[in-house]
């Protein structure tokens, strides 16, 4: 099944086109920037002031929540907390995809770029699920994505 595909530069993340229409993308790429660049609904206590927004999709199902709580980052200081918790935001919006046998194994890692910015790299291994074989082999073995003004660098890896 194919899904819109996206294009990342400078100016930001948009839609991409194809000669006048919407471009789709056959692969795993939408679906993987989409679990990771949505927000999830961040739980009170997580939240930098009282009465923050909490963000999240409002037909979000409480018990399968979606997306990722990197927006809890935007503000923070870059250091090896912030690390971890990139790490541990995208793994767990990432999850969905083991949970599928899309993915058999999610290996993330981050760190901080010496411009300032987080730079998360992740690797996904094919699960047995036969239903996604075809978005399999539309996906590139890797795709790298530079966010607008320097904000940060998503690797993703596909391997078999």
């Amino acid at each position: 099944m194919a899904e819109l595909a996206w294009k990342v530069d400078e100016q930001g993340a948009d839609l991409e086109l194809a000669g006048g229409n919407l471009a789709l993308d056959a692969g795993l790429v939408p679906a993987v920037l989409c679990a990771l660049f949505s927000d999830r609904r961040a739980d009170i206590a997580e939240l930098s002031q009282p009465g923050a927004d909490p963000r999240g999709f409002w037909a979000e199902d409480v018990d399968r929540p979606w997306g990722s709580k990197l927006w809890l980052l935007y503000r923070s200081t870059l250091g090896s907390n912030a690390v971890g918790l990139a790490i541990r935001y995208a793994e767990e919006a990432l999850r969905v995809f083991i949970e599928e046998d899309v993915a058999q194994l999610i290996t993330v890692d981050a760190e901080v770029h010496p411009d300032g910015f987080l730079d998360v790299e992740v690797t996904i291994k094919r699960g047995g699920a036969r239903r996604r074989s075809e978005e399999w082999a539309a996906s590139p073995s890797e795709v790298e994505n530079r966010f607008p003004r320097g904000s940060g660098i998503v690797r993703i890896m596909f391997v078999s």
